[in-house]
């Protein structure tokens, strides 16, 4: 299952580093168990979420953390948990000097969804790297997976009345917001984040997991199967787009050589191929959801834009809307025009490219922390994983990540950096999910 490299991390030096000794530390671990479980099950399902509300899942973290080994947080600490902290310490200047704000998303709501995206980076060193609690990151990859079922259900029965739901969640303050949620649709974050998840999910598929009999295999290509279809439904082109990209990647790349290799031949082959052709392909793609409106339009306008037929298409409005950010951050590079030396009236925000907005809005001084703790998290847990056949689902889906983060708002979708910190990690542990050890020593 595990290389030998992390089995031999799990010695008897560490083991016996262990906080829990006692009945009572014992029974700590279990309240600690239940409330990861429980804050995964809001992070993840949808329904779930939109019942509990943000506020009572904030006193949940505290108990969270006042149940860990509380060692953790004054041991030292690895470089991607430092940077987040002083991300945050850099939103300073700009709170003191009012200017902390976020388009016209509140200035709380913003801090507190930053706050709860990057929230998994610490859960996942704390279990991982901290404890090495396989068996706990088992159970939070199963009810994980669990409530993405359970949410893909919902969410699926729901666009079968409401074909345009979940692509009306993923605007703000929609009147019939709270109807979709209390049925359980999930939006923009639900979806996006069955995008990666699925691309993960194939490698208990593809690979040989000798704790996985048949018909568990069987009933984990259901699952599959069921969130394919909600993203399908969901009518998010730039999903589908993802999706079918990784799946192909994930079934092809046998290494990071092969990776490497195979990205830079597909760049060359899309660079040399005529515009027409793609286009035309394009257009065929389109046809095969000829009877989703939303997603036959968004492939026949991507069509046009190749052709250049189109310079007011959606696609072109889009590229604008990322030129714009990347202009503003040119002439604001340092703070960005929300810094104490920058100047709102001195350049616009794009509002639809999770990078170029923070980097126009905070400049480098409020962002390079935050991309330097994404790049080094997925580093550890690259190394973590060097040698693993797990290693190649990861980096597709940090490679697809980044490149979706160009594209796409994605810092204040908490539910994304939930997906790739935290479930996707753990995901190979999945097996290990109704063992009794606290720490794996196998």
């Amino acid at each position: 299952m595990l290389t030998s490299k992390v089995k031999e991390s799990l010695n008897q030096k560490q083991i016996s580093k262990l906080k829990f000794n006692t009945q009572k530390d014992c029974g700590l671990i279990i309240i600690n168990r239940v409330i990861i479980l429980l804050l995964s099950t809001w992070m993840v399902w949808p329904y779930f979420n939109n019942k509990i509300g943000i506020i009572p899942i904030f006193v949940i973290i505290v108990l969270w953390v006042i149940t860990t080994d509380y060692r953790w947080l004054f041991e030292k600490w690895t470089p991607d948990l430092l940077l987040i902290c002083v991300w945050f310490i850099t939103f300073i200047p700009y709170v003191l000097t009012r200017n902390f704000t976020y388009g016209v998303i509140d200035p709380e709501y913003i801090l507190t969804c930053f706050f709860l995206f990057v929230f998994g980076i610490f859960v996942n060193h704390y279990y991982m790297f901290y404890k090495k609690d396989f068996v706990t990151l088992g159970r939070i990859a199963f009810i994980s997976l669990f409530m993405y079922l359970v949410g893909s259900i919902q969410t699926y029965l729901g666009l079968q009345k409401f074909p345009y739901a979940s692509r009306t969640l993923a605007t703000a303050n929609h009147s019939l917001q709270y109807s979709y949620l209390g049925m359980g649709i999930g939006g923009f974050g639900f979806v996006y984040s069955l995008v990666f998840v699925t691309i993960l999910s194939l490698y208990l598929l593809k690979k040989n997991i000798p704790r996985l009999g048949n018909m568990y295999k069987s009933l984990y290509i259901l699952f599959i199967i069921c969130l394919l279809l909600t993203i399908i439904k969901a009518s998010y082109a730039t999903a589908l787009i993802f999706t079918f990209v990784g799946i192909i990647l994930v079934f092809t790349i046998k290494g990071l050589r092969s990776l490497i290799i195979g990205v830079f031949l597909a760049l060359i082959f899309i660079l040399a191929i005529p515009k027409e052709s793609i286009a035309e392909f394009l257009v065929n793609v389109a046809y095969l959801f000829k009877d989703n409106d939303i997603v036959y339009v968004k492939f026949m306008d991507l069509a046009e834009t190749f052709l250049g037929e189109s310079a007011d298409s959606q696609t072109a409005n889009r590229g604008h809307l990322y030129l714009t950010s990347l202009i503003t951050f040119i002439q604001n590079p340092l703070f960005g025009i929300y810094g104490p030396f920058g100047n709102q009236d001195n350049g616009q925000i794009g509002g639809h490219s999770g990078w170029l907005d923070l980097l126009a809005m905070y400049g480098i001084f409020g962002s390079l922390p935050l991309f330097l703790a994404i790049i080094l998290n997925f580093r550890k847990q690259l190394l973590f994983y060097s040698g693993h056949p797990y290693y190649v689902f990861l980096i597709i889906a940090q490679i697809l990540f980044i490149c979706f983060g160009f594209l796409n708002p994605v810092t204040y979708v908490y539910q994304i950096g939930f997906a790739l910190f935290v479930v996707a990690p753990a995901l190979p542990f999945l097996p290990y999910a109704f063992g009794r050890n606290f720490v794996n020593n196998k």
